[in-house]
């Protein structure tokens, strides 16, 4: 309504033909499979070339297989898990004020939490995991979840 009281004219939202809408959809869903069946191959390579399953361009002789992939991929992930993981929360807001002081007591609570769940759920071969598939495919993904129903309600990471 607006201030003397009579009623605004909504137009109608746009109309859509739902079939072409639908065909769109699975020309979009075809287009990422096909690309993700290309990277396939790839990522299989990637893998058997890691893990010395690749057959060797050259003829079966001493020597042909010696592979230094693996030992570097583990090296490499080894070096970069080598470091304590530590969450550090710093809260974004006006420092000096009670609002600070009250968000950087909850952050510092928030990052006990983290690294508490961290250590006990053993998030670091989780870690390791991804660092190798991030060498391996070149991507590398990491998921958590907060559940506020675990724990009696108070939550928990998952």
């Amino acid at each position: 309504m607006t201030a003397s009281g009579t009623l605004i004219q909504i137009s109608q939202p746009p109309s859509y033909n739902e079939q072409e809408f639908i065909g769109r959809l699975r020309d979009v869903y075809q287009q990422a499979k096909e690309t993700k069946g290309a990277m396939l191959n790839e990522w299989k390579r990637n893998y058997r070339v890691t893990m010395n399953r690749a057959a060797p361009a050259v003829p079966a002789a001493p020597g042909t297989r010696a592979n230094e992939v693996f030992p570097t991929v583990d090296s490499r992930i080894g070096w970069m898990t080598d470091q304590e993981i530590q969450f550090s929360i710093t809260p974004a807001c006006d420092p000096f004020s009670m609002y600070s002081m009250v968000s950087e007591t909850l952050g510092e609570q928030l990052e006990s939490v983290m690294n508490s769940t961290m250590k006990s759920d053993g998030w670091d071969g989780e870690i390791t995991k991804m660092l190798w598939d991030a060498a391996m495919y070149g991507a590398g993904f990491l998921k958590c979840v907060w559940d506020a129903g675990l724990t009696d309600g108070m939550g928990t990471f998952r």
